[in-house]
């Protein structure tokens, strides 16, 4: 499966039902990452990645790949100080730096949250019953650097 067609598949999913167990398994497979926001606080991470971040206002996150997988982390002084005090980390430093594999992700005016990348990547919505809830998208583990 592509990102593009997951993307299909997920757009119009309903707020609160995003990404089932079968939809993060079926992107975990295809090497795909979901990103959404969800209640007033959080960025969801589904697929490949499996994660949420603290984003009350909006938050910078950068994916990066180690020697087990791929994880992502928040992108602020905080954890670039807590990044340069383990080598294991140490490789996501040069990413955010680099201002490769970020993904963001802010309140909106018409909506909720919208998720914006530089990433290739797939967009689709999510709605609450009939309204837009959160401009989401799909990211291919391939794309990252």
């Amino acid at each position: 499966m592509t990102k593009e067609q997951l993307a299909a598949s997920l757009d119009g999913c309903q707020y609160r039902d995003e990404v089932n167990k079968e939809w993060a398994k079926i992107a975990e497979e295809a090497g795909l990452i979901v990103v959404f926001g969800a209640s007033d606080d959080l960025m969801e991470v589904r697929g490949a990645v499996d994660d949420e971040l603290n984003a009350w206002d909006g938050v910078e996150a950068v994916f990066y790949k180690h020697n087990t997988g791929f994880s992502v982390i928040e992108n602020n002084s905080e954890t670039i100080r807590e990044i340069e005090d383990d080598f294991h980390l140490y490789k996501a430093l040069g990413a955010m730096l680099d201002r490769h594999n970020l993904v963001r992700i802010t309140p909106a005016k018409d909506c909720q949250w919208d998720v914006i990348t530089t990433l290739p990547h797939a967009k689709f919505d999510v709605k609450e019953e009939e309204d837009l809830y959160c401009r989401a998208v799909v990211i291919d583990i391939k794309d990252l650097k």
